[in-house]
């Protein structure tokens, strides 16, 4: 006889009878759903751990297969001895603007190809100038930019037995957060003074915060954004995208600059929230470079940013009126100042966010011979222009209150005060800059020369020699710079006021063809040459590809038997090309060629051909592809030294009956014939 289970209950109110609970054969209905409940969190809990366990091994072995992490901003080239040669490497700053690939390196931010000895050689002042294009020297040639200049003004003062080193750390198309980077990694190579230059980028540049290649608006996101970019797993699928592209994706080469591919957002208003956050942004990476460097006890030079106020009008404006513009500009050129400041006062006075309203009130203002009030509306219009690609007052303002911040290690250097008073307080134009914020050559010295002062004044680079400034265009001579040069500058700003996003001015694009045009017609016939020979190989590659113009205005003029000319512009395409490369010991051994040639005796130039020949002989030591101008030049200079055995040797390297051997024979015969020295080496 079955015996039946007596139910039980539960109660349905506190002081009610008891409910009866069915029962089932698995249990009463709240056990079941309490028990059906951790399993789904236990299901999700697997499934999220098996997904978690999966990306850890493809991380882990992504990262043995090379991915994963920050690449080094200097990689080893060479070993002299004890010392390790290294050499800058954009595949750093390639993560900041999403590449990883190695054939996509065009649409990374360019740097000037500097070297550096570890352990620092015993009395060696190493500065480390970081920063944007401006740094980086575009549109000029690496050995003609401010850092380089700088290093000359040092190495003039400096006791004897010192030697002054300035690295340049300049990147194109980048904003101030990857500097935090670049710092942290020049402070791992002893420097003795850091010098930052930077807040132009902060809207358009990578990581800027209304840039195609940004990373968010806000330092913390920027922060989570690069986390992300460093994991194996990202660099892994980022290859794989960019070899597909490479390979099967873009037919052509994009149009336009790099900086002018990345703006997300052309138009800001002058209220818009973004400015804000693009000033702290700007605030939060210099101070962090201040905090890393005040740990390392290294000082740091802070500079204001200087930028074309005069001569370029805004590019983006709210409330234009292109008749109002056209009315002042009639009035200024009838000598009607008076109407001029009147239209353009109304005009400020209706649309007082207007920077083409400011901007003409600073036109007016000038011709009036209100300089003050003048460059007062210029800066004005600078900071209301809509398309921000020049630092602001607010910018200038957070950098000075950093610097301050920091007073212990960090030293304000007002560059752009500098400029402005150069210009008389009228506002700097046409005469310092290139563009909107790229300094002329005379820029680029006055840049230099600030810096150099500051520095000198507060006694951080140590006891320097009293010498007076000499004439910029002496400093910049001596540096290399040229007519090509110069034509080639000219040129390149023709075509960048043509493109976006500067297409409606057409004032100064006219400015710079007129230039362009007189620079050429100046040229002598062996630079029309080699002018005209390196833009038909731009036109089919890059300028990095087509090598030193300067390099090939000295060929040109080799070839007319212009030896003092020649050895002028093989001086130049030394100090443009890198050291421990190829082109940089070919040019060295036609300098020397040439100026035997030109009659100057084997013995003034023995030390200079031996040091030439030691870089030369470590260079190709470290290569593996590339040699053939390394080769004739290791030929040449052995001849030059005397060393007949030695360039036969290399003469048979490079093919005893090669076109370049042949090539080499001739000018050895030419030099033989040279009554200031003989040649043994045999044909």
């Amino acid at each position: 006889m079955t015996r039946r289970r007596k139910p039980r209950y539960r109660s349905a109110k506190p002081d009610g009878p008891p409910a009866p609970v069915p029962e089932t054969k698995e249990g009463s209905g709240r056990t079941s759903a309490a028990r059906r409940e951790p399993s789904v969190l236990r299901l999700a809990a697997f499934a999220l751990v098996t997904v978690l366990f999966v990306l850890a091994l493809a991380e882990g072995g992504l990262r043995l297969a090379g991915f994963g992490g920050m690449p080094a901003l200097f990689e080893p080239v060479l070993m002299i001895g004890s010392q390790q040669v290294l050499r800058i490497s954009n595949r750093g700053v390639g993560l900041f603007f999403g590449v990883v690939d190695e054939r996509a390196r065009k649409s990374i931010g360019s740097m000037v190809e500097e070297r550096l000895t570890m352990p620092k050689p015993p009395g060696t002042l190493r500065v480390f100038m970081i920063g944007e294009s401006t740094v980086q020297g575009f549109p000029y040639p690496s050995n003609l930019c401010a850092a380089s200049i700088l290093q000359s003004y040092l190495q003039e003062r400096l006791p004897a037995g010192r030697r002054a080193e300035v690295v340049n750390l300049g990147v194109t198309a980048i904003a101030s957060y990857p500097l935090r980077y670049l710092a942290a990694e020049a402070l791992r190579f002893d420097p003795d003074l850091l010098v930052v230059y930077a807040g132009h980028n902060e809207y358009y540049g990578a990581f800027g915060v209304a840039s195609r290649q940004g990373a968010g608006s806000r330092p913390w996101q920027m922060g989570l954004s690069l986390a992300a970019r460093r994991t194996a797993l990202y660099q892994a699928l980022a290859a794989a995208a960019q070899r597909a592209s490479a390979e099967w994706g873009e037919a052509t080469a994009p149009r336009g600059t790099l900086m002018s591919r990345m703006f997300a957002r052309e138009f800001i208003a002058p209220d818009d929230p973004l400015r804000e956050r693009a000033a702290a942004s700007l605030d939060a990476s210099v101070r962090q470079i201040l905090e890393m460097a005040a740990t390392a006890r290294v000082p740091v030079v802070v500079c204001s940013l200087a930028s074309n106020l005069r001569d370029l009008k805004p590019v983006r404006t709210v409330g234009d009126d292109p008749a109002l513009r056209d009315e002042i500009n009639r009035l200024l050129r009838d000598g009607d100042t008076t109407g001029a400041l009147a239209v353009a006062g109304r005009w400020v006075g209706a649309q007082p966010q207007s920077a083409a309203a400011a901007f003409a009130l600073g036109r007016a203002l000038e011709a009036d011979a209100r300089t003050s009030e003048a460059l007062a509306a210029y800066r004005l219009a600078r900071d209301l222009d809509a398309m921000p690609w020049r630092g602001s007052s607010a910018f200038n303002e957070r950098l000075a209150r950093a610097t301050a911040d920091f007073k212990q290690t960090a030293v304000w250097c007002d560059v752009a005060g500098a400029f402005e008073s150069y210009e008389q307080n009228m506002g700097p134009g046409w005469r310092l800059f290139t563009d909107h914020l790229h300094p002329s050559l005379e820029g680029q010295a006055l840049m230099a020369w600030t810096i150099f002062d500051t520095l000198a004044g507060r006694g951080l680079v140590g006891d320097l020699r009293s010498r007076p400034r000499e004439d910029w265009t002496s400093t910049v001579l001596r540096l290399g710079a040229n007519p090509l040069v110069e034509f080639h500058v000219a040129r390149r700003m023709a075509i960048l006021m043509g493109d976006a996003p500067f297409e409606h001015h057409d004032e100064a694009r006219r400015h710079w063809e007129q230039i362009a045009s007189e620079r050429f017609e100046a040229l002598q016939p062996y630079e029309r040459r080699a002018a005209e020979a390196y833009l038909k190989r731009t036109a089919t590659q890059s300028e990095a590809g087509a090598g030193s113009l300067s390099l090939a205005g000295g060929r040109e003029a080799f070839a007319d038997g212009l030896h003092d000319r020649a050895a002028a512009y093989f001086l130049a395409a030394m100090y443009e090309t890198p050291q421990f490369s190829p082109q940089r010991s070919e040019a060295t051994y036609y300098y020397f060629l040439c100026r035997r040639l030109s009659g100057v005796p084997p013995k003034a130039d023995a030390r200079g051909i031996a040091e030439a020949l030691l870089e030369a002989e470590a260079t190709e030591k470290a290569l593996r592809r590339g040699r053939e101008p390394l080769l004739r030049a290791l030929a040449g200079l052995n001849a030059l030294a005397g060393r007949a055995d030695a360039a036969r040797q290399w003469l048979e390297e490079m093919g005893a009956s090669s076109a370049e051997a042949q090539q080499l024979r001739a000018e050895w015969a030419r030099l033989a014939t040279d009554s200031q020295t003989t040649v043994t080496v045999a044909p």
